[in-house]
């Protein structure tokens, strides 16, 4: 599945790893009421009795792939350590965001992590710096609701891609970089304004997109795609993996 991204982090960043699964494939490992033999392997105790605690088989399913898409890049990025899923534990910081934890300091610095789901989709990236990531299914929602999050002038943007395909583009965009710098704010949508782009969506082929803070002098490039019904959007920290 990772191929549908191919192209989604560039060719040189050596320290970005991403890792995409269809949640359709968990359906089994996912179903309740416990952790069946083959996910064993896979999961900390911590996370197992976390898991065992969920109820809702999309929320179980959910879950689920996010930790297995976060350990899958965290394993690309390490390659050289001997990492295994079930050493690697996916936790939540105090405003919600994933942190990685190794088991007997196996690898250090541990990478930063970001992930997401939508429309039977769990993404996550794993890179040495301050990343943000999102997926978003195409969705006739966020037609409904476009004056909050984008203006006139950065739906204009899109001109040549249809409107719902360009108002997802925006939305994972925008909370691309809200995952990135303002993890720990309840609200960011105003702060967070697309200036520019280059390249064409329609095409398929990656986009940059170019951000601009309303509190902070400097902008941020996120790299983001159209594919398969969905919006995949990146950016980390050092400008040149955006």
């Amino acid at each position: 599945m990772d191929g549908l991204w191919a192209g989604m982090t560039p060719p040189a960043a050596a320290d970005i790893r991403l890792a995409a699964l269809p949640l359709q494939l968990l359906a089994e490992l996912a179903a309740p009421p416990g952790v069946g033999a083959a996910l064993s392997g896979l999961l900390t105790e911590a996370e197992k009795r976390r898991f065992c605690g969920l109820k809702l088989p999309r929320r179980r399913q959910e879950w689920l792939g996010g930790r297995l898409a976060a350990k899958f890049a965290l394993m690309q990025l390490a390659a050289t350590k001997a990492l295994v899923p079930a050493q690697i534990g996916i936790v939540n910081d105090c405003h919600g965001q994933p942190l990685a934890q190794a088991a007997d300091q196996i690898c250090r610095p541990m990478p930063r992590l970001s992930l997401s789901h939508s429309g039977g989709l769990a993404v996550a990236v794993a890179a040495y710096a301050a990343c943000g990531l999102d997926v978003q299914e195409r969705s006739p929602r966020l037609v409904r609701v476009q004056e909050r999050f984008a203006d006139a002038e950065e739906r204009a943007l899109g001109a040549g891609t249809d409107a719902l395909s360009w108002l997802t583009l925006l939305w994972a965009a925008k909370e691309a970089v809200k995952k990135r710098v303002y993890a720990s704010q309840p609200t960011f949508m105003e702060r967070i304004r697309v200036t520019a782009l280059e390249g064409s969506p329609a095409a398929g082929a990656p986009v940059l997109l170019y951000c601009a803070l309303s509190d902070r002098p400097e902008s941020v490039v996120v790299r983001a795609a159209l594919r398969a019904g969905h919006a995949l959007a990146l950016t980390a920290e050092d400008g040149e993996h955006a």
